[in-house]
């Protein structure tokens, strides 16, 4: 199964980034001046943003085409199953009338009689879930993964942990004060590309899972 457009952009982007913030050639010493530090920390900062908007934009498109699919063609996917399963409300059994006995019924009454109600709901729910993520690490893959129908089994674990800890090592250049970084590690231009390219070359894994659930939609 072929790559996805959106891995090939993630891919091109990645491309760019290096061409822009690391040596155009690195030094056997590995001793580099001030200003390819900072353009290293700020490579890896910006490739992690990378990351994060491809796993969140593929997560989303994979929630709109389910239930477009839901709309469109009455099509039941593992995606829209997961949607409502993973989307922590309570599934509440039918009232006993089709029509709300009380008038202060009247306005949460499709939530508990309708279905496609209940789906625009597990999507506002899964909604908020992207646009609060802040990472790629494994926390952040649960939430934005198992509500699109993804299952643990399917993730490649080894992927898994590097986007944990490419996860960690962003928030050490992000969250301190450069002195304070430039104390304590010594970024290598060459090691930090050598990382990335694995990482993003594993992640054609994870794009196929994508794939797949988008077959048939």
């Amino acid at each position: 199964m072929d790559t996805s457009i959106r891995y090939k952009e993630l891919k091109n982007a990645i491309l760019h980034l290096r061409r822009d913030l690391l040596p155009k050639r690195f030094r056997g010493s590995g001793h580099y001046e001030r200003e390819d530090m900072t353009k290293t920390r700020a490579y890896r900062v910006l490739v992690h943003a990378e990351i994060e908007a491809y796993m969140e934009d593929r997560s989303r498109d994979t929630a709109l085409a389910a239930v477009s699919a839901w709309k469109d063609k009455n099509q039941v996917s593992k995606t829209l199953l997961a949607l409502i399963a993973f989307s922590g409300r309570t599934m509440e059994k039918p009232p006993d009338s089709m029509s709300p006995e009380q008038p202060s019924q009247v306005a949460q009454w499709d939530e508990k009689v309708k279905l496609t109600k209940r789906i625009d709901l597990a999507m506002n729910d899964f909604y908020f879930v992207l646009n609060s993520n802040n990472g790629i690490k494994e926390e952040n893959l649960v939430r934005l993964l198992l509500p699109i129908g993804v299952d643990c089994d399917e993730l490649d674990t080894v992927l898994v942990a590097d986007l944990n800890s490419y996860g960690v090592s962003r928030g050490l250049v992000a969250h301190q004060r450069f002195e304070s970084y430039r104390t304590t590690e010594q970024l290598d231009p060459k090691e930090e590309l050598k990382k990335v390219m694995s990482l993003v070359k594993s992640m054609a894994s994870i794009d196929r899972v994508f794939e797949q659930l988008l077959v048939g939609l």
